[in-house]
């Protein structure tokens, strides 16, 4: 599932498992170019309660639907309500940023 963690560097701190946390200050936002036309979604309840169901409803996949809460400056879905608008970029836009962005460190 590909999702913002691909752009994001590790930091120094570990889990309780040794793995080291991703860096979210790293994430590129501001590398992001939305390549084409944006989709401007109005939200139902459904969307906001089943996220992944909204992405694989516009994109055919269910991945990504961190990132575009992060792109729209949406910190914590649920705190969404329903009428609220979205900004959608395509999923060429969305791929191309992944692979432009994903070893940078």
């Amino acid at each position: 599932m590909r999702s913002r963690y691909d752009v994001m560097t590790t930091s120094d701190i570990r889990d309780t498992d040794g793995q080291n946390y991703p860096d979210p200050i790293s994430f590129p936002a501001n590398n992001f170019y939305a390549e084409d036309n944006t989709i401007k979604v109005v939200l139902s309840d459904q969307d906001i309660k089943n996220p992944y169901k909204l992405v694989n409803k516009i994109y055919a996949i269910i991945d990504f639907d961190d990132m575009i809460f992060w792109l729209n400056n949406i910190e914590f879905y649920p705190d969404l309500e329903a009428g609220e608008e979205l900004e959608l970029p395509s999923l060429f836009s969305l791929e191309n940023f992944i692979l432009e962005n994903r070893n940078i460190q």
